[in-house]
């Protein structure tokens, strides 16, 4: 692979995915991808870039074809690399609600943020058990397995929770009415 042309056209094939799908993930059409592959459209900075953040391509490689073609992260660059890509997304949901989580967190007292780490270990925990059984999973258990994610909240240590207490928790819990 001579150029970055065909080694983008390499990665879609090692990607087992249609040019269609890699123009949506870098945002240019089908034929736009054609294009690059037969080498009558130029890659761009701003190509290398995309595909690299959506792939976790070694950016390297697509230049100058040295290096792996993915990027060899540890666990802690790939949560730096991903949250800089997703703080920066300022469509994205999910950047607002970790934008307003940290400002939240900064601003609670440490018997809070305690209570507050414990429902994100849990969360972690039971998504890590979720992914690795995802396979066997159907829709409706993975549904479930969130839900009860949702109840760590009445595992404070710091009260004691009542039945009725539970009750009117979880009724507000249910209550659509008040997010739609």
């Amino acid at each position: 692979m001579n150029n970055a042309n065909e080694r983008i056209k390499y990665l879609r094939n090692n990607l087992n995915i249609s040019q269609e799908q890699l123009g949506k993930a870098i945002g240019i059409s089908k034929s736009g991808i054609s294009a690059i592959e037969n080498g009558t459209r130029n890659v761009t900075e701003k190509h290398i870039k995309l595909l690299a953040n959506a792939y976790n391509v070694n950016e390297e490689w697509l230049r100058y074809g040295t290096g792996e073609i993915f990027e060899q992260l540890t666990d802690q660059e790939k949560v730096i690399k991903y949250t800089t890509i997703l703080l920066k997304d300022t469509k994205s949901s999910i950047a607002e609600s970790i934008k307003n989580l940290i400002t939240i967190y900064e601003q609670l007292d440490d018997t809070s943020k305690e209570v507050l780490e414990k429902i994100i270990d849990t969360y972690v925990e039971k998504a890590k058990k979720v992914k690795d059984t995802k396979k066997s999973l159907n829709l409706k258990k993975i549904e479930s397995e969130q839900f009860n994610i949702l109840n760590a909240a009445h595992e404070r240590t710091d009260i004691i929770s009542t039945p009725e207490g539970q009750a009117h928790d979880d009724a507000i819990m249910d209550d659509d009415s008040e997010w739609e």
